[in-house]
């Protein structure tokens, strides 16, 4: 079967064809799409080209940063005002593939690969995306969880926080760069001694990176020992990890509570 293309500079036009043809994706550095083609998958039968000077931006807007959905993991790189994404951004893949790999596209990768939205949960990201025919936002927790017809996203934001405490550690079989096996990313806000908040994302434990709500809520308060072995338990009984070529469930479980642990630690 052939694939066609089509180019427009339209959103609006771009989810229409979307909407009305499942086979339809965007096309942007093509990193995990052109795979997926070249691998023969069937459900791959229309590409859309966007060429948007809004979406290839990163614009500070005061209190939030505006990532376009085609920005490139080098382009986070080369902005100093993306520091809080570096390191992520840095452990995608080699410079040829972070060159193409976009912001949109890491959205929907699946595991191995999916790290950027990790950490993008992390920093409770939101996401702008065309519903119908105008703009629509929704948090990107609540966004990875839609079912139904799939969405144009257009940008996402990140609150612009210079002394944000962010962690982020990846484990992959091969280093520095490797598909990972598990991720984690975590923010807390702290308050005499004790932890008000807190926002912990894992990828590659499940289809699509999650939030791990339960680990979160067990974390507020006075941070023990006791209270970081609680919160490594909580994980295992929140989530199943599942098995490919690359790692077991149960591998995945202990190193993602592995980096559970040495994160906590480090803040202890």
């Amino acid at each position: 079967m052939s694939i066609s293309v089509t180019r427009t500079d339209d959103a609006s036009i771009a989810a229409q064809i979307m909407a009305q043809d499942p086979r339809a994706y965007i096309l942007g550095g093509g990193t995990g799409l052109m795979r997926r083609i070249h691998e023969g998958d069937q459900n791959v039968r229309h590409l859309i080209r966007l060429n948007s000077q809004e979406l290839v931006k990163i614009i500070k807007l005061g209190t939030a940063i505006r990532i376009g959905s085609q920005v490139t993991m080098a382009q986070i790189l080369a902005d100093k005002s993306m520091q809080v994404l570096h390191k992520t951004a840095a452990s995608v893949g080699a410079p040829a593939l972070r060159n193409m790999a976009t912001v949109g596209g890491n959205l929907f990768s699946r595991p191995p690969y999916g790290d950027l939205t990790t950490a993008l949960l992390a920093l409770e990201a939101q996401v702008f995306f065309m519903n119908g025919n105008r703009e629509d936002k929704q948090a990107l927790n609540q966004f990875l969880q839609r079912s139904g017809k799939r969405q144009l996203v257009l940008a996402l934001e990140i609150p612009n926080q210079a002394n944000m405490n962010f962690s982020y550690k990846k484990m992959t079989r091969s280093h520095p760069r490797g598909a990972s096996v598990v991720t984690l990313a975590c923010t807390f806000s702290q308050s005499a001694g004790r932890i008000s908040k807190a926002s912990i994302a894992f990828g590659g434990l499940a289809g699509r990176p999650f939030r791990a709500s339960v680990v979160e809520r067990s974390l507020i308060g006075n941070l023990t020992d006791a209270s970081i072995e609680t919160a490594c338990v909580k994980l295992k009984n929140e989530v199943n990890p599942f098995t490919d070529s690359l790692a077991s469930g149960w591998y995945r479980m202990e190193m993602a509570q592995l980096l559970l642990r040495q994160t906590l630690m480090d803040i202890l």
